[in-house]
C-alpha cells in the first residue's frame, strides 16, 4: 500500500475515484455525482496543481496500480486545516487504509505549520467516527444536527 499525492497528469484517476465516492456514499459529501460529473478536465488538473503548489493537500492510497482511497485538506486561515473528501473503496474498508490516509494527511498539514485540524462527519457514519476518535479527534460544537464537527490539535502544548 502506497500513500501519495498524484501528479496533475493523473487527473483521470482522481476524477474516477471522486465520482465513485459520490456514487457509493451520496449522503457523506456536500457535492453530488451529477454536478461533479459536469466539471471540466481543467478542474481536476487544477486541484492537483494546487496540491503540487502547496495550496492544499490531497493524498491517495494505491494498491498495485489501483487507487483505493483518498483524503484531502484545505487551509482554514494560517494555522488550521479542514479534512475533506475522505473515501475508501468498500472492498478496502476495515483494512487500515483510512487510518493510513488520515495519518499521512495529518502529517503533511502539520509539516506545513498547521496547528489544528477539523472535520465534519455525518452522524450515521459510525465507522468513520470511530476512526477519527481513535486518531485523536474530539467532538466540538456543531451547527448541524446531522453532522459531528471534530477537531484535533496537531502540536503538543508545552
Amino acid at each position: 500500500m502506497i500513500i501519495r499525492p498524484l501528479d496533475p497528469s493523473d487527473w483521470r484517476a482522481f476524477r474516477s475515484l471522486r465520482l465513485e465516492s459520490l456514487e457509493t456514499d451520496p449522503h457523506a459529501f456536500g457535492a453530488t455525482a451529477a454536478s461533479t460529473r459536469t466539471k471540466p478536465d481543467q478542474f481536476w488538473i487544477g486541484r492537483l496543481e494546487e496540491v503540487q503548489a502547496g495550496r492544499a493537500w490531497l493524498v491517495f492510497a494505491e494498491e498495485g496500480e489501483r487507487l483505493v482511497g483518498m483524503v484531502g485538506a484545505m487551509p482554514q486561515g494560517k494555522r488550521a486545516a479542514e479534512i475533506i473528501s475522505m473515501f475508501v473503496r468498500p472492498e478496502s474498508r476495515g483494512c487500515g487504509v483510512g487510518r493510513l490516509l488520515l495519518e499521512r494527511i495529518l502529517s503533511d498539514v502539520a509539516a506545513s505549520g498547521v496547528h489544528k485540524a477539523t472535520l465534519n462527519v455525518r452522524t450515521t457514519q459510525t465507522s468513520a467516527i470511530r476512526l477519527y476518535r481513535s486518531c485523536g479527534f474530539v467532538e466540538v460544537p456543531s451547527t448541524s444536527p446531522d453532522e459531528l464537527t471534530m477537531q484535533r490539535d496537531l502540536v503538543s502544548s508545552s
